[in-house]
């Protein structure tokens, strides 16, 4: 009697040792099946919501935009920050090339018309003494036609701003009409004796129409340049 519960109490003894041995087996395989999915990426870690260690998590995405996204975010709000001052910038360029054009300009309109004025203004007051004229007088009258003909050349070559296209017509045909003055009043001096009432009415229109155009001409620049104006009548004797 003693003896057989000794034997079933030693067997009994091996069967559960057998058992844990057999679930200490089978936990370990348990647990190195598990990480083994886990290290080659078959398994998410449990925290966080199927994300790894050191990965943004899907709201930390959300939350901040790709970087190219946010280089050209970042580059359009600097081009319209730049746009008004690159159209400041290039609106003062222009202005400042339109100047540099206008003073030429206006600098070779003072000089042509001071020149144009005094030539004829000399040829009109000898046409003045028409009758009392010396050959010295007459060859002056010459060379002030010739000098008005280079004026006139002169005027035409002028580089005009925009601003000035119409003011430079009237200067131009300003000075052309003092030179086909200028070169009638030669012709009336040099032949005398087939001069008639018409050339000097033609002479008068001419010196009129100058008039008139250097006026214009002087106002469109808002200069006071001198004009021909206020001259003395030239009638037949």
């Amino acid at each position: 009697m003693s003896g057989g519960w000794t034997q079933r109490s030693l067997f009994t003894r091996l069967l559960v040792y057998a058992l844990a041995v057999i679930l200490g087996f089978s936990l370990a395989a348990s647990i190195g099946a598990g990480t083994a999915l886990v290290v080659s990426g078959n398994l998410s870690w449990p925290t966080g919501e199927g994300t790894r260690p050191g990965e943004p998590s899907p709201a930390g995405e959300r939350g901040k935009p790709p970087k190219h996204q946010q280089a050209d975010a970042d580059g359009q709000q600097q081009d319209h920050t730049d746009r008004p001052q690159q159209e400041k910038a290039g609106v003062k360029r222009a202005r400042v090339a339109s100047q540099d054009k206008q003073i030429p300009y206006v600098s070779g309109v003072r000089e042509i018309q001071a020149d144009s004025v005094e030539a004829f203004s000399d040829s009109h007051k000898k046409l003045l003494r028409y009758d009392s004229l010396t050959s010295g007088d007459i060859e002056e009258m010459q060379a002030n036609q010739a000098a008005l003909q280079a004026f006139a050349d002169q005027a035409s070559a002028l580089k005009a701003p925009k601003m000035y296209r119409e003011q430079k017509d009237a200067f131009v045909s300003a000075i052309d009409e003092l030179h086909q003055a200028a070169q009638l009043a030669y012709d009336l001096a040099a032949d005398p004796i087939s001069a008639t009432q018409a050339d000097f009415d033609d002479y008068e229109h001419l010196a009129n129409e100058a008039t008139v155009d250097l006026q214009q001409s002087n106002e469109i620049l808002g200069k006071d340049y001198k004009t021909i104006g206020g001259l003395q009548e030239v009638n037949l004797p």
